[in-house]
Order: C-alpha cells, then sequence, then structure tokens
C-alpha cells in the first residue's frame, strides 16, 4: 500500500533517514472535535474554521519536527494518524513533505 508513496519519496532523493517535516491535514465536524484532536496530537497544531461559503469545516492542520521518516515509520504514523482522527470524529485528510534539495 505504501510502496508508490515511498517510491515516489525515493524519486524525489529521500532515503532511510532522511529528515523530514511532515505537514498533516484533517477535517473536524464541530469546533469541539478540532480542538479535542488539536491537544491530542504531540506536534504543531492549529484547529481554524475554513472560509468556504458553502462549505465551512473546521480544519486542524499542522506539522512534525524533522523527523527521519522510513517505509516503516510513515506507515505507522500513518495508522496513528487516521485512528487519532476517528477517535475525534475528524477525518485524516492526507499529508505533504517538502523534499530535500538534490
Amino acid at each position: 500500500m505504501l510502496g508508490p508513496l515511498w517510491s515516489s519519496f525515493e524519486e524525489h532523493g529521500v532515503t532511510e533517514g532522511t529528515m523530514l517535516e511532515l505537514n498533516y491535514l484533517y477535517y473536524a465536524p464541530n469546533r469541539q472535535s478540532a480542538e479535542s484532536l488539536k491537544a491530542a496530537l504531540e506536534d504543531k497544531a492549529d484547529a481554524r474554521r475554513s472560509g468556504g461559503f458553502f462549505s465551512r469545516k473546521w480544519v486542524v492542520e499542522g506539522e512534525t519536527d524533522s523527523i527521519p521518516v522510513s517505509l516503516e515509520f510513515l506507515g505507522s504514523w500513518l495508522v496513528r494518524m487516521v485512528g487519532l482522527g476517528w477517535q475525534y470524529g475528524c477525518e485524516f485528510d492526507g499529508f505533504e513533505a517538502e523534499m530535500p534539495d538534490p
């Protein structure tokens, strides 16, 4: 499942142990869920209400510190992040990472 993701990372110069910051995003159904999730996250996170006119939602965004990544780490990190979202009724929308300079 994570094979294509890791292959994409490798194409951008990431190897096991490369230090990356991971930026993530959740959608929350209400302020209470967003604030509870924000408190549960151990890294830098912020909860805010999105500004769309028709679909205003609560958003929780955050980033990790610079951490050494590997295929195994990403697998366990994603399970943890999706599980935290589920625990607080929030949807984990995904993550991104700025790739290192070649």
